[in-house]
């Protein structure tokens, strides 16, 4: 796996003002290669909406080869934490709970929206496959955001 780490600021288009300071964290896992002419590999892709995609439950096609040759998944999960901004922290410099955003208001003139501590935070998860072609000649990208999460029902 590899992690990446981000730092930055969301700030108010209009204005310019800074709204809220963000950190971020993403680790991102790359799965292994699958290829067409290996069903069981479909076991890899877990619960991912790619699995229906490349080992359909039904032959769509008269042939009963893929239309494909090889598949990369790559998994990321990346967590962002909001804090008030730099001018508000408490004197030590540091970063604690009681730095996290607490309330913000939506437009200037807005009321004041106080945040649940589970507001101030965010976790995204995606799923990228890249699917090959006549022997590498095309590539498809297949992005799936959210948990990676497929309905069992898909067909």
């Amino acid at each position: 796996p590899s992690v990446w780490t981000y730092e930055g600021t969301l700030s108010d288009p209009l204005t310019g003002k800074v709204i809220a300071e963000v950190e971020g964290l993403e680790v991102v896992k790359q799965l292994p290669t699958i290829t067409s002419s290996k069903s069981s590999d479909k076991a890899l892709l877990n619960n991912l909406c790619t699995k229906h995609v490349l080992f359909p439950k039904q032959k769509t096609t008269q042939s009963s080869q893929p239309s494909w040759d090889t598949a990369t998944t790559i998994l990321s999960r990346k967590l962002f934490c909001y804090r008030r901004p730099s001018n508000i922290n408490n004197a030590s410099g540091k970063v604690d709970s009681e730095s996290l955003l607490k309330s913000l208001r939506l437009r200037p003139d807005g009321p004041l929206r106080h945040l649940s501590p589970l507001e101030n935070m965010a976790v995204y998860d995606s799923a990228i496959t890249y699917i090959t072609r006549n022997n590498g000649r095309e590539m498809v990208v297949l992005t799936e955001l959210g948990g990676g999460k497929a309905d069992d029902n898909i067909d």
